[in-house]
């Protein structure tokens, strides 16, 4: 069982464990044996925990150490954006039915050979999105703001089964998006790169 955050969190933000049970909804006996490692934190409870002590769901699990996520998530911006196709435009016959086109506005997985620039075609259909291949580049929307539950941005990230998603950088690697705890989902599979002609 991983080892959770709870206790240490919590006195960080100066709360007591009654305080916190009435914040979240959940028993300070179920709090307590939380905090001691005799019960697991299921999803739903991790997610309570992490917006009444105002953290992210991943460092309530102890899965992040929380260092980088205070400045990081909150500057959160759009890495993908429509691409918008001009008058014969050579990345036209990219674009199907279920496969659309992003400008690339991050070196996130700048390792993977995707820059920023880039013109990048998307799969959004159902089926890769639920199954996407391991170690594949992702479209993910996030929802970093629990207080706001309908800010959501658009990340690129690659996708580490069973849940993870992460930065594949060149530089600075932003923390981890556990799937299972946070609020993203794969809303797309990037099946390749293009350099954008600049003319």
């Amino acid at each position: 069982m991983t080892d959770n955050r709870i206790r240490e969190l919590r006195e960080a933000k100066g709360l007591t464990q009654e305080e916190l049970a009435e914040r979240t909804g959940i028993s300070v006996a179920h709090i307590s044996r939380m905090e001691n490692g005799k019960r697991g934190v299921s999803r739903e409870n991790a997610r309570k925990i992490a917006a009444a002590l105002e953290r992210r769901a991943a460092e309530v699990l102890g899965l992040d150490d929380g260092k980088s996520s205070a400045a990081d998530f909150k500057g959160f911006r759009e890495e993908l954006t429509p691409y918008e196709l001009g008058p014969s435009d050579p990345f036209a016959g990219l674009k199907t039915r279920n496969r659309y086109l992003m400008t690339v506005h991050t070196d996130a997985l700048a390792r993977m050979g995707i820059r920023n620039g880039d013109v990048v075609v998307v799969d959004g259909s159902a089926e890769i999105c639920s199954n996407p291949p391991a170690l594949s580049a992702v479209r993910v929307q996030y929802h970093y703001d629990s207080k706001r539950p309908g800010k959501a941005v658009t990340l690129m990230r690659q996708f580490v089964p069973p849940s993870l998603l992460i930065t594949n950088s060149a530089g600075r690697n932003a923390s981890s998006i556990d799937m299972e705890t946070d609020d993203a989902q794969i809303v797309g599979v990037i099946v390749s790169s293009h350099r954008a002609l600049h003319g």
